[in-house]
């Protein structure tokens, strides 16, 4: 379903919207109800503040942003996420690894071919197994807001959802949500973040961990009610129905 994939189905034209500039602290968001378009602020907005969005993905260091912004529209952000001193701690915590030339940077790369080889993996328990010893070394070499040891927690906790193993998922899904929260602190209420924690609220109750699933679907359904807003999102409103039920259930 729509919690644990968002996929591109179509593409629209949108002239207001594309006025929107770009900043990689973003102070709204852009999200779709059907084929309506919401532009939905994400924090307070002074008397004649820019409205800007985010074109790329937040969660990647600023080198790597600036990088793909560059190529993919032609321009050098410098936005107070790319220039002040908050940003770099961030970017610091997303780029680290361990020091070239060490044993320790050996295994990263070794398990970096593991991870390739498993995208061209036929055999699925092969595949989840090369994944599996690849986030093992991550987990016990990264930090857990490294961006090598998320995209490990990412593709394991598909992996894992697909072999039906939920509390494998819901470890993994975990510590994605654990990321996203040092990666995304300069935007709280990103509804990337919103729906790890819908999913991770759907493993935990999957788990039997009624509380746990309250408490992160409490978390989810406080971001999608700012954006795109609890009266436009079908998701939300079917977040807080679920919420609703998880807290009936703890009566």
């Amino acid at each position: 379903g729509d919690v644990y994939k968002r996929q591109v189905v179509g593409a629209a034209c949108h002239p207001m919207a594309a006025l929107l500039n770009h900043s990689c602290a973003p102070n709204c968001i852009l999200a779709w109800e059907g084929s309506t378009l919401c532009v939905c602020t994400v924090r307070n907005v002074a008397p004649g503040e820019e409205l800007c969005h985010a074109f790329v993905d937040l969660a990647m260091p600023t080198p790597q942003r600036q990088e793909a912004l560059r190529h993919r529209y032609g321009f050098q952000c410098e936005c107070e996420r790319c220039t002040l001193p908050a940003g770099a701690k961030v970017d610091r915590m997303l780029e680290a690894r361990p020091p070239d030339g060490t044993p320790a940077a050996s295994a990263i790369l070794e398990s970096e071919k593991w991870l390739r080889a498993a995208q061209v993996e036929t055999d699925d328990n092969r595949a989840r197994e090369l994944v599996l010893r690849a986030l093992n070394i991550r987990r016990l070499l990264c930090t857990p807001q490294s961006c090598l040891r998320h995209a490990a927690e990412m593709e394991a906790f598909g992996r894992n959802l697909e072999a039906g193993e939920i509390h494998a998922a819901r470890e993994c899904c975990s510590n994605v949500v654990a990321f996203l929260q040092s990666a995304l602190s300069h935007v709280p209420h990103h509804p990337l973040l919103a729906l790890q924690r819908h999913t991770l609220a759907d493993l935990h109750a999957a788990c039997g961990e009624v509380e746990e699933a309250k408490s992160a679907l409490e978390l989810a359904v406080a971001s999608m009610s700012v954006c795109p807003g609890r009266k436009h999102s079908s998701l939300c409103r079917r977040a807080c129905d679920r919420l609703d039920e998880l807290k009936s259930m703890l009566q």
